[in-house]
């Protein structure tokens, strides 16, 4: 599987000079991004998730349920069915240089925010579809790539780390950083990419995006 796109090249409207990268774990292939979002981005996503947070789910043997044990987030679709067609400049810049990254359509991102009050979290799992769960496959095909934004920063003492479960890795949330992680290398999906969204334990409210990269467009 490819890296992501080689950073020199992007565009400057497309990304900011503050931006950095580095590698965090070799196989699977992990980076850890510096600033992926400024701070009027991060707050035109926020304003586009008020009032459209629901309780969030998870795919059971290809079924959409909800499982409080597993997971007792809230989730926001931002954009119609979760695509993001045209909006204002700050919004397109975000999504252009979402696609430059992954040299993929906007039509194959899907992409919603996510909330964690205190003691809410999302237990061990994957991004990708698992083998029984191909019926949600239909629009969109797998999900091949992750990026995990975080839209605001979060102390040790708050929790709610991103933790990679298999390798020994976490992640604090800082507000505009993210995670990306490839689903699938070589033709084949990885169960090392594993994580959860530990428990937030404190008042401070997590907000987070999750942007997946689909094998193919939903339209």
């Amino acid at each position: 599987m490819k890296p992501v796109n080689d950073f020199s090249q992007i565009k400057k409207k497309y990304i900011h000079s503050d931006f950095k990268v580095r590698k965090i774990n070799d196989f699977p292939y992990i980076l850890k991004m510096n600033k992926l979002l400024n701070s009027e981005e991060v707050e035109e996503i926020l304003k586009l998730a008020q009032g459209k947070f629901e309780k969030s789910n998870v795919v059971v043997d290809g079924e959409l349920i909800y499982n409080d044990s597993q997971r007792n987030s809230s989730t926001a679709y931002i954009f119609e069915d979760g695509i993001p067609n045209k909006y204002n400049k700050t919004l397109e810049r975000f999504i252009r240089r979402i696609c430059h990254l992954v040299q993929c359509k906007r039509s194959q991102l899907e992409i919603m925010c996510v909330r964690y009050r205190k003691g809410e979290q999302f237990g061990q799992h994957v991004d990708y579809f698992r083998e029984e769960e191909l019926n949600v496959l239909d629009d969109g095909g797998q999900r091949i790539g992750t990026f995990f934004v975080y839209l605001n920063t979060l102390s040790k003492e708050d929790g709610g780390e991103t933790e990679f479960t298999q390798l020994g890795l976490k992640s604090r949330p800082k507000k505009g950083d993210a995670l990306f992680w490839w689903n699938q290398m070589d033709g084949e999906m990885v169960p090392e990419t594993e994580h959860r969204g530990n428990p937030v334990v404190t008042d401070t409210i997590k907000y987070g995006m999750n942007i997946w990269y689909r094998d193919r467009p939903f339209y």
